[in-house]
């Protein structure tokens, strides 16, 4: 039998012909629309003349980025009130959120309103009951962000904010509940007499002080590339809205963003307690 030549002989893999071989990945489709946890980031300093900082915060996201959720309160009501009404209002929507976000992959931004509505609902509930069994007044503002598919909606009651920035341009997309803004909505006022009004922090709705907190809604579209904060009043007491709207176009990643903006607050006079949440989405 001849031997064949050792640089022609082929060696055949008999698992191919078996057709037994591994099949490459699939590659997962890239969605633009996602929010994950990395692009979320936020920080809390209490305030320079400030004991206490009755502020707090969440960044929520889930494996997949869809139904991310972003939220800031300041507590109101004196000594440990506000750090307790804040605190239950944060810990509360979370819980609802783990229900919701558990249930559904992604959502429309009516049923995501819908959550937000009822979420913050309950909350109310629980501190407004807690207050009157311990014959206190407590409360929190809130500002809350979920994307939901390519929107967002945003919650917010009292004067913490939500601020979008899109090709450079930044714009506040919640509503401070003071009698001052809406004296300045109405032309009352000037926007000089609204700035050093000492009433600029004097809120008109809050979550907790009363049976029904009504929070404001708004719904706008989500473009990959936006970039979101929220923040408790005590950043936009101290920052102009231009140095935020600079450092939320300059900075590479929402560390920096907050980071920077905090030592902006600090040296401004850090009179109040500052929270503030980025989104690079």
């Amino acid at each position: 039998m001849e031997i064949p030549d050792s640089e022609t002989t082929q060696i055949i893999d008999l698992s191919v012909l078996r057709g037994d071989f591994q099949k490459k990945p699939k590659k997962q489709k890239l969605d633009l629309y996602e929010v994950p946890a990395d692009n979320m980031f936020g920080d809390s300093v209490t305030g320079i003349v400030r004991q206490l900082n009755e502020d707090c915060y969440a960044c929520c996201a889930k494996h997949d980025g869809h139904l991310s959720l972003a939220m800031v309160a300041d507590g109101i009501g004196g000594r440990d009130s506000g750090e307790i009404a804040s605190a239950m209002c944060i810990s509360s929507v979370i819980r609802s959120w783990r229900t919701f976000s558990g249930k559904y992959s992604d959502t429309t931004w009516e049923r995501a309103q819908l959550f937000l509505k009822n979420a913050i609902d309950s909350a109310n509930g629980k501190i407004y009951q807690s207050a009157n069994e311990q014959n206190i007044r407590m409360g929190t503002t809130i500002a809350a962000l979920l994307f939901a598919d390519r929107y967002a909606v945003i919650a917010n009651a009292g004067d913490s904010r939500v601020y979008r920035l899109r090709a450079g341009n930044l714009e506040i997309l919640s509503t401070d509940h003071t009698p001052v803004a809406e004296a300045l909505e109405k032309g009352e006022i000037t926007l000089e007499e609204a700035e050093k009004s000492p009433f600029r922090h004097t809120i008109t709705r809050a979550v907790g002080i009363m049976e029904s907190a009504n929070p404001q809604f708004r719904v706008v579209d989500h473009i990959p590339g936006d970039r979101y904060l929220l923040c408790s009043d005590g950043l936009t007491l101290h920052v102009p809205d231009e140095e935020i709207r600079t450092e939320l176009d300059s900075c590479c990643d929402p560390e920096q963003c907050v980071e920077h903006l905090i030592k902006r607050t600090l040296r401004g006079g850090a009179y109040d307690n500052a929270t503030i949440i980025s989104v690079f989405a």
